[in-house]
């Protein structure tokens, strides 16, 4: 019996390794997707993240903020390259951070929805002259 509950307790061992690892290589291989929102983006990363530390892992706050900022897609790259010039990254929190990325995701949606509000009349207008 003895034998049985250490070849069960290795078992569960190796299977709990293999869960930590596979988090791990996703946490690290994680991208953020043309489509996805940050609020979207971000909860699964913050899933991820809780998963891990589920599992014991210890994941400081400032490898969140940077897997975060290498990760979001190339449209965020003008408001990524200011926080990296004139924050410390060190210390900026996950929700200082969000913050900033979401009330620039915010503002680069009114100006597309504007450009294609202004196309739209343009093309109404130049309809309207024939």
């Amino acid at each position: 019996m003895e034998h049985f509950a250490k070849g069960i307790s290795r078992q569960c061992k190796g299977t709990y390794i293999i869960k930590l690892q596979t988090l791990r290589r996703d946490f690290e291989n994680m991208k953020m997707k043309d489509s996805e929102t940050i609020d979207e983006y971000y909860t699964k990363v913050r899933e991820l993240v809780n998963q891990l530390k589920a599992y014991g892992e210890d994941i400081p706050e400032k490898r969140v903020v940077e897997k975060l900022l290498i990760s979001v897609t190339e449209k965020y790259d003008p408001i990524v390259t200011t926080i990296e010039e004139t924050k410390d990254i060190t210390t900026l929190t996950v929700t200082e951070l969000v913050g900033s990325l979401e009330a620039y995701e915010k503002r680069r949606s009114r100006r597309e929805e504007n450009s294609l509000e202004n196309a739209f009349q343009s093309k109404l207008n130049m309809r309207s002259e024939f």
